[in-house]
């Protein structure tokens, strides 16, 4: 119990992304060539130098000889095989489709892994900026502030100063003679943020503030809807029966609340509604994505328009993250600015105030 305790909540080293999408474009041409999987494995485990992975594999070979499945063995590593490429896996088991749903996972990683080098190479100027920001008010609360204060005691003993500036020389004085108490502040709301986003309460408080927030709302819609229609179109392609395709389907969102919509659209299915009729029932499906299901199932292309919907909402998601990150930048140079500005703004209003009163 302690040992799977602390592997979710303190994991051990993640692979990248790159090796990951590498083992699976590999593992998959071997058995689209017609090797076992287990041989494949062992074949890509001396392929690997000595590594993390390299033990990975080792271990994901030792529990197919043990008698599970593959995607079992995947479940015993979850921090580094996501949700939705061991359900993907799952369901490639199960249809014996195995091959080409390792096909499909590579190509989504690849894109995913492209969105995320476009990600990092728009933030980070915004990033360089925030680094700027905190080490240019560091130095002004270590080093300016105090010359200040020195100033502020000579010249304004008998007189009160301003409240902004009183609290400006207060941070001063409490971050110079407790830095340990800001550094340890630091460290346990950190880890305090970060144990929560992990627990369920957690998730449900994320998520709810994401479908509530007008910012991040349609951001946060557009990245499931991605991952749902992409999964479940692919595991329709390769012959999947729907109702399992939308049970693995719902795996990948990686929000609890979500789920539980999910699973609500499987149950009314279940029971022999429509696809088009269960969906329109909730709100967070926009009615694009209705009329194509009512679409798909009178021509019987259900799986092309889940297909078809996956590359629109991963590309309006590209474009909303495009925009989104366009903000930051000049939202980042004004935080600085009021930051910046507010600090020289306290430390000169004692001086502006006593330079008044002598004009007066």
């Amino acid at each position: 119990m302690h040992s799977s305790f602390f592997q979710k909540y303190f994991p051990k080293k993640k692979i990248s992304s790159k090796t990951l999408s590498l083992f699976t474009h590999q593992l998959a041409t071997l058995l689209h060539a017609g090797m076992p999987l287990l041989p494949s494995l062992l074949m890509l485990e001396e392929q690997q130098p000595k590594s993390h992975f390299k033990k990975i594999i080792s271990h994901l070979i030792a529990s197919l000889h043990e008698g599970k499945s593959f995607s079992s063995a995947l479940s015993e590593h979850p921090t580094l095989f996501s949700n939705d490429y061991r359900s993907m896996i799952k369901a490639g088991e199960h249809g014996g489709i195995l091959g080409d749903v390792l096909q499909q996972l590579a190509a989504l990683q690849d894109k995913r892994q492209k969105l995320h080098q476009k990600l990092f190479s728009i933030l980070l100027y915004p990033m360089m900026v925030l680094i700027a920001a905190l080490m240019i008010i560091g130095l002004l609360l270590f080093f300016v502030v105090p010359k200040f204060e020195t100033i502020f005691s000579e010249m304004f003993s008998d007189k009160a100063l301003p409240a902004l500036t009183q609290l400006i020389l207060n941070l001063s004085r409490n971050i110079i003679n407790h830095p340990h108490l800001l550094i340890f502040g630091g460290v346990m709301l950190l880890g305090g943020i970060s144990f929560f986003s992990k627990t369920t309460l957690g998730r449900l408080w994320r998520d709810l503030v994401l479908l509530r927030t007008p910012f991040f709302q349609h951001l946060f819609q557009k990245n499931i809807l991605a991952r749902f229609t992409r999964t479940v179109g692919t595991l329709l392609t390769h012959g999947i029966p729907l109702l399992q395709a939308l049970e693995l389907g719902k795996e990948t969102t990686g929000s609890h609340s979500v789920d539980q919509l999910f699973q609500e659209v499987h149950d009314s299915i279940q029971h022999g509604n429509a696809m088009a009729a269960s969906l329109r029932q909730h709100a967070f499906f926009p009615p694009m994505v209705v009329n194509m299901m009512e679409v798909g199932e009178a021509t019987g292309q259900l799986p092309k328009m889940f297909l078809n919907l996956a590359d629109f909402y991963e590309e309006e998601l590209q474009t909303h993250l495009e925009r989104l990150l366009t903000l930051l930048e000049p939202a980042t140079i004004l935080l600085l600015a009021l930051t910046v500005g507010t600090l020289i703004i306290a430390l000169f209003l004692p001086l502006v105030t006593m330079m008044g009163e002598v004009g007066n």
